[in-house]
Formats: structure tokens, C-alpha cells, sequence
């Protein structure tokens, strides 16, 4: 019998003997990481909504609505419409392929009130153009953006798309009552800080209950990242002194 060679991979321990190629345990290690990942944010996502029930519970609100911002195959907004029975769902997704999952989740939700709007949230009305990722993962067309200098070695910025886009504060104004308990997750690739800039400028900020954000300061070179890392401190600060709730999406 041969050598114990012992390999430690994201705290577990390997033990084999004789060779072995070390491809093996780099795809063990992307594989460990991803299921490790994938834990991590199911734990959040949990937490985020027990504290959305725990918010709506306390509302006097008579209708209740979840805005899905990046909707794309809908499997998020379907665990939402899950744990959140009651709750409508308006969703915006830039690509303009995706009918077939709306249908999807319209169809495991048929009594539930559930639109898409094909639309980039934006603080302006028009169109924008945004840049598709030459590679993606477990999301369809997963980090396509509308901005600019994100770093992704994927992002295809010398072949831009056309895409409407909508003001979200102004559609905010519009569509949402005061009576309404509104829940919005927003996962938007770097619009998210010219958008909250709007909510706050515009005071659209107030129509909103639940704000959940996936951050992407990180994936921006300097000055951009410490730009929106101000927008993240400034909606924060502005959480505490109000009746919002700010969560950390994943």
C-alpha cells in the first residue's frame, strides 16, 4: 500500500494513495463550492423573508405585492409567490426571450396575480442599451448590464443591445397605492445605484416597504465603486430614520 496523501478542500479533509491528478480535486473543489454557495444563499433567502412576513404581518395594508427587479427564469419569483401566499408579483426583466418561464410561473401560480414587464428599470423612461455575457451559469444570460466598466471577462461591451426602459420611480408613483404593502427585490447588475439614487431624489422611496438589494459595488473599478458604495450608505442611513427595511440580497 502507498503514501497517505491528505489534500484539505474548503474544510473537508481528502485522503487517497498513490497519484492522482490534481483535476480531479480542482473539480471537486468548484463542485464543493458551488453546493456550498448554493447553502449559503438558501439560508438568506430564507432569513430575508421570514423578516418580509415579519413586516407584512405588522402592515394594516389591504393588498399586498412583491416587484421581482431582474426577474429572469422566474425561479426566485417562484419561491417568493411560495413563501409569500398572498402576495401579487410584477416583475421586470430586460431580455426579451424569456415568455416561456413567465408562463411557467404563471401556470404553478394560476390564482395568483402575476405580470412581466419586458422593460429595464432605469430612473429615466426610453431606451437603454445593455451588453449580454458572452458565458453564463445557472441563470439565463446571467450579469447582463446596462453599465458600463463592470468586471467580467465575459460581458461583451463591443456588441451592445436595445432594450425600453422604465422609471421605476415613476412607475412606483402610478402603480402602487397607499394601501399597498410593497416588497421590492432587486438584483439589477449595477443599475441598482442610479435607480436608488431616484427613490431617494424623488421621494418614491416611501412606496416601498421592503427594499432587498444584491449589491455589485465590488465589480466596479474606482471611482464607480466608491460612487456606489455612497448610494448603499446613503439608503441605509435613510432605512433607519424611516419605516424601510433594507436586506442584503444574494
Amino acid at each position: 500500500m502507498g503514501d497517505v496523501t491528505t489534500v484539505t478542500i474548503l474544510g473537508y479533509k481528502f485522503a487517497y494513495t498513490g497519484f492522482i491528478d490534481m483535476n480531479i480535486f480542482r473539480k471537486i473543489y468548484r463542485k464543493m463550492r458551488g453546493i456550498i454557495k448554493s447553502r449559503e444563499e438558501n439560508k438568506q433567502f430564507d432569513m430575508n423573508v421570514e423578516r418580509v412576513k415579519e413586516r407584512a404581518g405588522k402592515s394594516r395594508c389591504s393588498k399586498y405585492r412583491i416587484v421581482d427587479c431582474g426577474f429572469n427564469q422566474g425561479i426566485v419569483a417562484s419561491k417568493l409567490l411560495e413563501k409569500l401566499p398572498g402576495f401579487s408579483l410584477t416583475g421586470f426583466e430586460i431580455q426579451q426571450d424569456i415568455q416561456q418561464y413567465v408562463d411557467d410561473v404563471k401556470s404553478r401560480y394560476p390564482d395568483r396575480q402575476i405580470e412581466v414587464i419586458y422593460s429595464a428599470v432605469s430612473d429615466s423612461d426610453g431606451s437603454v442599451e445593455y451588453y449580454e455575457p458572452e458565458n453564463w451559469g445557472k441563470n439565463y444570460k446571467g450579469g447582463t448590464t446596462t453599465v458600463q466598466n463592470k468586471k467580467s471577462i465575459s460581458i461583451d461591451y463591443a456588441s451592445p443591445k436595445q432594450a425600453p426602459a422604465i422609471d421605476f420611480s415613476r412607475w412606483l408613483r402610478e402603480e402602487v397605492s397607499g394601501e399597498e404593502f410593497v416588497f421590492v427585490k432587486m438584483d439589477i447588475e449595477g443599475a441598482e445605484y442610479s435607480v436608488i439614487d431616484s427613490l431617494l431624489s424623488t421621494g418614491a422611496i416611501d412606496l416601498i416597504d421592503v427594499l432587498a438589494v444584491e449589491w455589485h459595488a465590488e465589480k466596479f473599478p474606482e471611482p464607480q465603486r466608491s460612487e456606489y458604495l455612497g448610494v448603499e450608505n446613503r439608503i441605509k442611513e435613510y432605512a433607519q430614520d424611516n419605516s424601510l427595511l433594507v436586506l442584503d440580497w444574494y
